[in-house]
């Protein structure tokens, strides 16, 4: 075979039907889920144990993050309940 045989590079384009993406849809639960199936994956024993520290690692900074979201996403709820509440209240005027 020849090298110019070997070496020839092809490409095609394909045009892409205009579909938008499938919304997604990751909840807060869907994370903790996660952090489940790795809890018990660690428990039972899936991961060698040369493995064992990385997915420490991986697992500590998601364990993390959701830590963080969670607290966020609490904390945005409870100052939209105090702004709800202190839009709801009535005005009092002094005549």
């Amino acid at each position: 075979m020849s090298e110019e045989n070997e070496n020839k590079n092809v490409s095609i384009n394909v045009e892409e039907p205009n579909v938008p993406p499938a919304p997604v849809n990751l909840t807060l639960g869907n994370l903790n889920n996660v952090k489940n199936l790795v809890d018990v994956a660690i428990t039972r024993g899936a991961y060698k144990p040369n493995e064992v520290s990385t997915v420490g690692k991986v697992y500590d900074e998601f364990v993390a993050a959701l830590t963080n979201l969670i607290n966020m996403t609490n904390a945005n709820a409870n100052a939209n309940a105090n702004a709800n509440e202190s839009s709801s209240e009535p005005e009092t005027k002094n005549v």
